[in-house]
């Protein structure tokens, strides 16, 4: 009961340890593209 005012940690958001697989995948796409940006041009 006294975590009702707060929500669950589901509901949080903004807290990086409770991503959901969507957005990590995402952003793991993301970094994916970018280092490989970095590493052509590199060589």
């Amino acid at each position: 009961m006294s975590n009702d005012a707060r929500g669950s940690k589901k509901n949080k958001p903004n807290d990086a340890n409770h991503v959901n697989a969507e957005t990590k995948a995402k952003q793991r796409r993301i970094s994916e593209k970018n280092n490989q940006e970095n590493n052509d041009k590199k060589e």
